[in-house]
Formats: C-alpha cells, sequence, structure tokens
C-alpha cells in the first residue's frame, strides 16, 4: 500500500519550524575558528571555494555532481540524479550530498558544528515516496526533515547541533527514507535537486603555534631608540598563523597582521587569510617587523615575540631585556594613530612620475598619503612642505603646511617657482628632533635669457656687441656662455657675467677674412648659482660685407 503524501502546508509548516529554530553560532573563542565554502550571506569571499567538502554518495549510485563553486561569483555547491530519460531513480534508505570527511582534517581540528544556506528542487510524480533533507553526524543521523515538492529556500540558514565533543565529519545531503515504506524516490533528472549556497563551519583546535626570534635589533640586549626591527620564523599546523607582533612590557609596539575582515567588500580587505580551508591561514611565517620603541617608556624592557593562530592560540617567545632611551615621552601626537613608523607618499596627480618640467608659472597639483606601518590611515596630521631651489648652497626651507583627511590623503598645489626640490615631511610628534617619514619630488624649470645683437650688419674688421639679460629671477655673477654656431653644433667662445640687474654685454671684432660670411650668436645660461636647468637665447645673426 502507497503511503500517501503529506500535505504541502504541513511540509511548509514544517521547513518554516526547521528555519525558526535556527540558532546563530556562539561567538568565536580560543580555540575555535571559522571555515566558510562558497557564499554565505553576509560574508565576502575573494575567491570562493567548495574547500574540503566533498561528494558522498551511500547506496545512490546514479548521483550527479553539478558543481563546486570553486572561484565563481554566486557558484554553489550542487548534486542532482542521473537518467536517460523520465525521472531519476533515489534507492529507498539512501541518501547523498557533500561532506567534510574525517580523511581531510588537520590533525588536532575537529567540527563543532556548520550552518548552512540551501534551497531544494525536489519536483516528483504523483504516489512517489518522500524527499526529506537531511544532517547527518557521525553516530547520529540527525533529525530528518520532509522538504517540499517545489523549489524550497531556506535563507535565515540551519544550524546544526553542537557536536560535544567536536565531531570530525559533517554531512549535509538528501535522503530517501519514506518513513521505512521502502519505495525508491523519483526525482527529475539532470538539474540541481540540492544546491548549497554557502555554510559556515566552527572548527575547534588547543594546539599552541610554535616560533622562534631570529634576528634583528630587538634579538640583542643593549640600548635601543627610535625604530628597531625584530625577525622572526612561526608556524601553526592547524588553523594557521593569523598574527605576530613585537611586544615589550605588554605593549605592542610593531606586528604583521595576516587576517581579513570578511564583512568588508573584498577590495577594501587586507591580509592574506582566506578562511576557506581547514588551515584559515598560512601554516608557516617569517619576516621582519619595524618595531616603534617610543611606545613605551625609557627603562630596561623585556621584548616578546607573540604569535596567534586563526582559533585564538597563542605562544609567546621571550627575547632579551633591552634598555629603552628615546629622552623621554613624547609629545603631542600629530594626527589621528601618530606613529613614527608612517610611510608618506607624495605624486604629481597628473603622473605617477615624482619629476616634472615645468614652466616658471606652472602650478601643478601634487596628492599624497600617509598611512602607520600597517596601512592604516593617520588622518588630521600636519604635513609640512619643504623647499630647496635647485642652486650651490641652497637649503630646505618650509614655505607651506597641508593636513591630511580622515583617509590620510592630502592635496596640494605647488607654488609657482624655479627648478627645485619639494619635500614633505611629517613629524609624528612634538619635539621630535627630525621626521618620521619623508617623500620628496622635482621640478625642473629653463632658464630663460635675452640677447641681441648690434649692429646686424658689420664690415670686416668692423665689431658687434651682444647684449642680455635674464628674464626671471634677474641675479648678480651668473655664468653666461656666448656660443657661435659652427655648421649644426653650438660652440662656445667666450662666458661673461651678469651684473647687479642681471644683465650683460660682449663685443667681438671680426677679422678680414669674415667679408661675405653670417654669423649666429646666441647666449646660454648654464650657472651653479642660479635655479633653472640650462636655457638658450634665440639666435642672432650677423652678416659681415
Amino acid at each position: 500500500m502507497t503511503r500517501p503524501l503529506l500535505a504541502r502546508t504541513s511540509i511548509a509548516g514544517l521547513l518554516l519550524a526547521l528555519c525558526a529554530c535556527a540558532v546563530l553560532p556562539a561567538a568565536a573563542h580560543a580555540g575555535v575558528y571559522k571555515m566558510y565554502s562558497c557564499e554565505p550571506p553576509g560574508v565576502n569571499i575573494a575567491h570562493p571555494t567548495s574547500g574540503p567538502w566533498r561528494l558522498y554518495s551511500e547506496n545512490s549510485p546514479a548521483t550527479m555532481n553539478l558543481s563546486t563553486c570553486g572561484n565563481v561569483k554566486g557558484g554553489a555547491m550542487a548534486i542532482g540524479f542521473n537518467a536517460p530519460s523520465g525521472y531519476g531513480e533515489m534507492p529507498s534508505f539512501s541518501h547523498a550530498g557533500w561532506e567534510l570527511p574525517a580523511t581531510a582534517m588537520n590533525p588536532g581540528v575537529a567540527i563543532v558544528r556548520v550552518k548552512s544556506w540551501v534551497s531544494t528542487d525536489l519536483v516528483s510524480a504523483p504516489q512517489q515516496c518522500d524527499i526529506c533533507y537531511q544532517v547527518v553526524h557521525p553516530h547520529n543521523l540527525g533529525p530528518m526533515h520532509v522538504a517540499d515538492r517545489v523549489s524550497t529556500d531556506l535563507p535565515a540558514g540551519h544550524t546544526s547541533p553542537t557536536n560535544d565533543p567536536a565531531a570530525p565529519l559533517h554531512r549535509l545531503g538528501l535522503a530517501c527514507a519514506n518513513g521505512g515504506a521502502g519505495f525508491n524516490c523519483r526525482l527529475l533528472p539532470n538539474r540541481p535537486n540540492l544546491v548549497i549556497h554557502g555554510t559556515e563551519t566552527d572548527l575547534v583546535e588547543n594546539v599552541a603555534p610554535a616560533g622562534s626570534i631570529t634576528g634583528g635589533a630587538l634579538a640583542s640586549s643593549g640600548v635601543k631608540a627610535g625604530a628597531a626591527s625584530l625577525s622572526y620564523t612561526a608556524s601553526d599546523g592547524q588553523s594557521g598563523v593569523e598574527r605576530v607582533d613585537v611586544v615589550i612590557e605588554g605593549v605592542v609596539v610593531g606586528d604583521h597582521d595576516f587576517s581579513r575582515n570578511l564583512a568588508l567588500p573584498v577590495a577594501q580587505q587586507t591580509g592574506d587569510c582566506t578562511y576557506t580551508g581547514l588551515g584559515a591561514c598560512a601554516s608557516v611565517r617569517s619576516g621582519d617587523i619595524a618595531a616603534d620603541t617610543t611606545k613605551v617608556p625609557d627603562g630596561e624592557r623585556a621584548v616578546t615575540l607573540r604569535i596567534t593562530d586563526a582559533a585564538g592560540n597563542r605562544k609567546e617567545v621571550s627575547g632579551p631585556q633591552i634598555i629603552v632611551a628615546n629622552g623621554g615621552a613624547p609629545g603631542a601626537p600629530n594626527g589621528s594613530g601618530a606613529t613614527r613608523l608612517a610611510l608618506l607618499t607624495a605624486r604629481f596627480a597628473s603622473t605617477s612620475a615624482r619629476s616634472r618640467r615645468l614652466r616658471y608659472s606652472s602650478r601643478p597639483m601634487v596628492r599624497g598619503k600617509l598611512v602607520n606601518e600597517r596601512g592604516q590611515a593617520i588622518g588630521g596630521a600636519t604635513v609640512a612642505v619643504l623647499e630647496r631651489r635647485r642652486a650651490a648652497g641652497a637649503r630646505d626651507e618650509q614655505t607651506d603646511a597641508v593636513k591630511t583627511a580622515a583617509d590620510g590623503t592630502f592635496t596640494y598645489r605647488l607654488r609657482t617657482g624655479p627648478s627645485r626640490r619639494i619635500t614633505f615631511a611629517y613629524q609624528a610628534f612634538s619635539g621630535d628632533p627630525k621626521p618620521a617619514a619623508l617623500s620628496g619630488l622635482r621640478t625642473s624649470v629653463r632658464a630663460l635669457v635675452s640677447a641681441t645683437v648690434s649692429p646686424r650688419s658689420a664690415r670686416a674688421g668692423g665689431s658687434i656687441r651682444l647684449k642680455g639679460r635674464l628674464l626671471l629671477l634677474p641675479r648678480e655673477r651668473v655664468l653666461i656662455k656666448i656660443q657661435a654656431r659652427n655648421g649644426r653644433r653650438w660652440q662656445t667662445i667666450e662666458t661673461v657675467k651678469t651684473n647687479g640687474r642681471g644683465t650683460f654685454s660682449w663685443t667681438y671684432r671680426f677679422t678680414a677674412g669674415a667679408a661675405g660670411k653670417t654669423f649666429a650668436f646666441r647666449a646660454q645660461v648654464d650657472s651653479e648659482i642660479y635655479p633653472f636647468s640650462v636655457g638658450n637665447s634665440r639666435a642672432a645673426l650677423v652678416r659681415v660685407r
């Protein structure tokens, strides 16, 4: 006798009850970390993947793997049932779906619970058995939930019962049970009957990471000041290394943070932990951490390397006793999150280059950014603008200042002027003897000089006079090269210097052999004391009769 179908309304009500009774996973604590597959709601995965989940089938040989969501936006883990035509047969008392196999688990790692976001398409011919959505646990098949015969969504997610002790295996799939009636289940074939849009798995491990101090200034005792480095190696074979800190007397003075905030858009995330595998982060790390000793008071202090894995387990490696000597506590901070390990960048807005050829009247825009050693913005900071003209003996002079926005960026329009070096300087704390970060730009402005000759026509044995002046920033004793054209080349024949008004003159007498020829002269500015790049006047022509 065929078992009657459940009423659709009662089935839908059962599914709604399933969603309503689901509870959110408890907040992660030391020993517990998360692994995500595909695309759970509210979690932004850079490269979606099914990770260690794999297809399983018990007594259901027609199961098809339709999708694994690997690196596909909007992808999912899906299964269907194969048949040449008509319906696909799922044998009675069989089940199939996806599982986290015990063989895939890292040593010391086990499953606490799984939250899943699932939809089904279980349209069946009349008078066939019920199709069930089932979460399977080791030694406990768990509750069976009869699914509707139409597309069914569980948008709120389904949370498995907490496994205590933690389970090494978890299955999520479809089951054909029919209440023990023994009938096969018939499904429309070659289509996704079960779609797992995403999972959030809580894993547990309580193994401390390992590591050692391998070098750097803070690896040895002695007097330390300002920025100092510490080299390290770190490892964790379970959840992976998520963070490494340099700690002096309980104060974090430098770190390598590999974590990612998956609630942010992918483009805004930092760190390289993926949280898509049984190892949420890389199992081995090494590097050099820049530490800021000014964050702790002067005196004898203990250095510690602290390694934290993705599950929150910690390992502290004792370093040497050092003497911090920075000359007292820092002054007032310059900006939010001020640090002497700041990084400052400045570039011309129209190009990524750090030097530009300009006209004297040009006022290009400069864009910059100020961040700390972790790339986080330092907002509300004053950045000094220093200029040094391109001239012998010139020194940096502060000509202006600019303030960073909340995101650490700033814009600044340069003043008109000669060739010069522009330096943007950030002082982390008032009273610091030198800037914590610098970024420099260069401008090249060509000298402008005029030159006229008289008379324009001279007799052999006669003389001419070339006069000129500097058109920008007149200055005394600027070297002027008088040049004559020899074929296609200009040749220097005399040098003169400008007077206090920036003018100059030069006299020349032609020999008898110059008769019948035309000569070209020009003035060239090329002086170490004049803050411009080389400039030439227009050519002046003289005809010798």
